[in-house]
């Protein structure tokens, strides 16, 4: 078997039971996904190849036992053979699994071992025992290929998401793997970021690398892949070429469950200019800075109430400091933000707003979903909740008395999105909300925060998804960095 083929034959995994305290350590690498069976798929050397299908459908357990983290690091029985360059990967072990597959998670921090970024890029490396200056090589080839150089001294907890995606796709490209797997890579990049990205996976391929790619975002893949594999209920629902794939008409690929194949028409960007009313989020000469590094300086910006504003930009321009400062988990260094006229300070503005954070395993820290949703409300506020409703809108029906941090990645981002709307706040932050959800889930998150705005909210939604803006957004504001890097 030549190095980059993957051989799967009837394989199948079907999770293993969690105990509480083993729910209450897990993180986004070590959640339960959805159990598979009778797979079979042969992947040629240096092709790549698509997994999609409906949230849920088994795209990250295949990945799982592709990468060999399946069942070494996460309970289950297997069934079949998993071939990945002549090595069966459900008991290689575990040291080794990086020498055949690298894998790319979906929150990239969870694979992280270091504080800054050159660091992170040799550790893998190093704990094989390599030369330093064959190290260096490897780190400097990489680098050459994502276009990372400007991050090397920086710390990893001061970069964006999409950022550190590309910091993981670095770290998964020195390792010179035959596979590389990626879990949903474009979930937190902007369009110039994708665009590395492509061109990243383009040269893997003409390096002879097999890409297995896991996604919901689909458009950007045009001309990266060579075959799409659609996978559905744990199944292979259907195997096709490229070509058919991106040939589906947008009734077929709805019917698939599946999102846009062709990017998605936006609005453009607007001026931030006054409005008429008063009764918005107005921010005035807003500057904050992390130590010397001035990160925000806006002069001038009106969030209206009952629309929602997608804030776009760049990896890196900020937009996830402004939501921080908005909702009052950062103070500025100068400048005002007011509500309906009234000025308000870090305090009155956590009281005011509602943020799902990017990374949504920070602020979920109930038992089970039910307590999660309901967390923060008073009495009467939970008498008067339609639970059930909001569960469904939300696609987490059947999950209320899960364990929050037992869900998939996917599925805890729609609790958070649930507890947030749960609450009656005036401002309602969305940072990346749809980051690893599928077709059917996006249009009920628009469709709640459509809700939240007609209710009166100011509802701003952080996002480099097209789909999400097309689908939601009454207006788009576009920040641009301070500063390069």
């Amino acid at each position: 078997m030549r190095a980059g083929e993957i051989t799967i034959d009837g394989a199948g995994f079907t999770y293993g039971a969690q105990s509480a305290l083993a729910q209450l350590a897990v993180t986004e690498s070590t959640t339960k996904a959805a159990d598979i069976s009778d797979i079979d798929l042969d992947i040629a050397p240096g092709s790549a190849v698509v997994l999609c299908g409906p949230s849920g459908s088994g795209k990250t357990t295949l990945l799982r036992l592709l990468g060999g983290l399946a069942p070494q690091l996460h309970a289950g029985t297997t069934s079949g053979t998993v071939t990945v360059s002549g090595q069966e990967m459900t008991t290689l072990d575990v040291h080794r699994v990086v020498e055949v597959a690298a894998t790319v998670f979906q929150n990239p921090r969870t694979q992280f071992f270091t504080t800054e970024v050159a660091g992170e890029l040799a550790f893998g490396l190093e704990n094989q025992a390599l030369a330093r200056d064959e190290i260096l090589d490897r780190i400097r080839s990489a680098v050459a290929v994502t276009g990372i150089g400007g991050l090397l001294n920086r710390r990893l907890d001061s970069l964006s998401g999409g950022q550190l995606q590309l910091v993981a796709c670095t770290a998964a490209l020195a390792q010179r793997p035959g596979v590389i797997l990626f879990d949903e890579p474009s979930a937190n990049l902007s369009p110039a970021s994708v665009d590395i990205l492509v061109a990243v996976m383009h040269g893997l391929k003409q390096a002879g690398h097999t890409l297995v790619i896991a996604e919901h975002r689909l458009a950007y893949l045009d001309g990266v892949i060579d075959r799409a594999v659609l996978l559905a209920d744990g199944r292979v629902a259907e195997d096709m070429s490229a070509e058919d794939f991106f040939a589906q008409t947008d009734q077929q690929r709805r019917e698939r469950g599946l999102r846009r194949l062709q990017s998605a028409h936006v609005p453009q960007s607007q001026p931030m200019v006054d409005t008429t009313s008063n009764s918005g989020l107005a921010i005035e000469d807003l500057r904050f800075s992390y130590g010397s590094t001035p990160v925000t300086d806006i002069p001038h910006m009106v969030f209206p109430r009952g629309r929602i504003t997608a804030l776009t930009g760049p990896n890196g321009a900020g937009k996830t400091t402004l939501a921080r400062l908005i909702c009052g988990l950062a103070k500025q260094d100068s400048g005002t933000i007011r509500l309906g006229g009234k000025t308000l300070g870090p305090r009155a503005r956590n009281r005011a707003a509602s943020m799902v954070m990017q990374d949504v395993g920070r602020q979920l820290f109930g038992e089970t979903v039910r307590a999660d949703v309901t967390m923060g409300l008073t009495v009467a506020e939970r008498e008067a909740l339609d639970l059930p409703t909001l569960l469904d809108a939300t696609g987490l029906t059947g999950l209320e008395d899960r364990h929050p941090q037992s869900l998939s990645g996917g599925q805890r981002q729609r609790v958070a999105i649930a507890a947030t709307a749960a609450t009656h706040s005036p401002i309602f932050v969305f940072d990346e909300p749809t980051s690893g959800l599928g077709f059917s889930h996006l249009i009920g998150i628009a469709a709640q925060m459509r809700a939240l705005a007609d209710q009166g909210a100011v509802v701003i939604v952080i996002t480099h998804d097209d789909e999400l803006i097309a689908e939601a957004a009454d207006s788009v504001f576009s920040l641009t960095p301070l500063q390069e890097g």
